[in-house]
Formats: C-alpha cells, structure tokens, sequence
C-alpha cells in the first residue's frame, strides 16, 4: 500500500475526517513556519515587492530541491518526470506564497 495509514486506514477507504483535520493543521504550522523564516531574512532580502518574493521564493525552492527532490529521486521509486512536476508546481506555489508573505509582512 502506497498511502500512509493516516489517508488511508484499510485498503480502498475514503480519508478519515482526522486526516483532513490534521492536513488542515499541518498547513497552518507549515505556513507559520515559512512566515517566521520570512521576518528571519527579510532584512538581506533587496527593497521592492516583486524582488523580494523573487529572492525568498528563491530560497524555498533551493531548499525544496536540496531536501526533498533529489533525496525522493535516490530513495524513492518514484518516476523521474513525477519529481519534476512535483518541483516545478511547488516552485510555482513558493513564489505566490512568497508574495503574499511580503504584501503581508511588509
């Protein structure tokens, strides 16, 4: 079975209400961390909205690849053109998060 126990308790069962609750939670604690990196290193990042964004989402995807991408791609069975769609959806998602971080945070 592919799934975690959480998603997915027996084989073929629809998602328990727990694990929505915990995405819900995860992705608030993940948001908060993300915020707090931001206040972190706003003050090397260079002035102007758009620039700032560019330089922080910068920062996340180059985290992404070095912690997730490329340890999936030597650990994992996982389809090579999988892991770059993976990559390139969360880089997009980076930068918009990363926008909203500096309209908000600034």
């Amino acid at each position: 079975n592919a799934w975690s126990l959480v998603m997915m308790p027996t084989l073929g069962s629809t998602p328990p209400a727990n694990f929505f609750v915990l995405s819900i939670l995860f992705s608030f604690a993940i948001g908060i961390v993300l915020a707090l990196l931001y206040e972190f290193v706003k003050s090397l990042l260079t002035s102007g909205c758009c620039k700032k964004a560019c330089q922080f989402s910068c920062l996340l995807i180059t985290m992404s690849l070095i912690f997730f991408t490329l340890p999936a791609y030597l650990l994992f069975n996982t389809p090579l053109a999988l892991l770059v769609s993976w990559f390139f959806s969360q880089a997009i998602i980076c930068f918009l998060t990363s926008l909203v971080f500096v309209k908000i945070l600034d």
